[in-house]
């Protein structure tokens, strides 16, 4: 399968969202491609399945989330706006709440890296039936690499964004066979997927530095010897990254 991605023109998310979304939500907004249907798992209070109906990448969203109170504050939002029958909560755990096929793309985010793995492996049919995933783990990225790989999903783009002052990783993702990843590039994840060298070039820095300051405090030689592999894995992909 050839890898592809529509960025979704910023400025025109930028101009023509009216609501005040976050970077994180704009970043996602530009690895999605227009679909019939969107569904959004852990909706939370629905800002980004407002946007993709404000930014004309979705016809209908299906907003989903375990917590009522959050889907609450989601129906007041859509109300709000007046989407109607174009935006569509639904209380559930993960994927469950989909019909297989019936959402085109699927975005996953506000959550660690291992819930994010237990939803996909809860509904593999459904996961299987979408064109494309956006997915952004909180934690564990590197995991969430090396599990994706024994699932069936191939990781077609990355990003990243800065925001709250801390990092956030974004993979977009589609069923087919996925690509071998060598040990460092399960936590650096692959240079030639991602959207914005100049980002990645940057988080490989930021990590390469908190590893550091890790190492200055590690108590025992074993938790060292560990932290200053990850260390030398960051600083490499930051070198190698400036020298190209």
């Amino acid at each position: 399968m050839t890898s592809s991605i529509v960025i979704f023109n910023f400025a025109f998310i930028k101009e023509n969202v009216a609501m005040q979304e976050s970077i994180r939500i704009r970043q996602i907004l530009q690895l999605c491609q227009p679909e019939t249907v969107i569904a959004d798992i852990g909706a939370d209070h629905g800002y980004t399945s407002a946007a993709l109906l404000e930014a004309g990448l979705a016809e209908k969203v299906i907003a989903t989330d375990i917590s009522e109170h959050s889907l609450k504050k989601a129906k007041s939002l859509f109300a709000e706006k007046r989407f109607g029958i174009r935006a569509e909560c639904r209380i559930g755990d993960g994927i469950n709440v989909l019909r297989p096929g019936e959402a085109q793309g699927i975005i996953i985010s506000g959550m660690g890296g291992h819930l994010i793995l237990r939803i996909l492996r809860a509904c593999p049919e459904t996961v299987q039936q979408c064109k494309w995933l956006v997915i952004s783990p909180q934690s564990n990225v590197d995991i969430v690499r090396r599990e994706l790989q024994n699932m069936q999903l191939r990781i077609i783009w990355e990003d990243v964004v800065w925001e709250d002052k801390k990092y956030y990783s974004l993979l977009k993702l589609q069923p087919g066979k996925p690509e071998s990843y060598t040990e460092a590039e399960l936590y650096t994840g692959k240079e030639n997927l991602m959207v914005d060298r100049k980002r990645f070039l940057h988080h490989m820095q930021y990590l390469a530095q908190r590893q550091e300051q890790i190492l200055q405090k590690a108590s025992s030689s074993r938790n060292a010897a560990t932290i200053a592999e990850l260390l030398e894995i960051y600083r490499s992909a930051g070198e190698k990254g400036e020298r190209t």
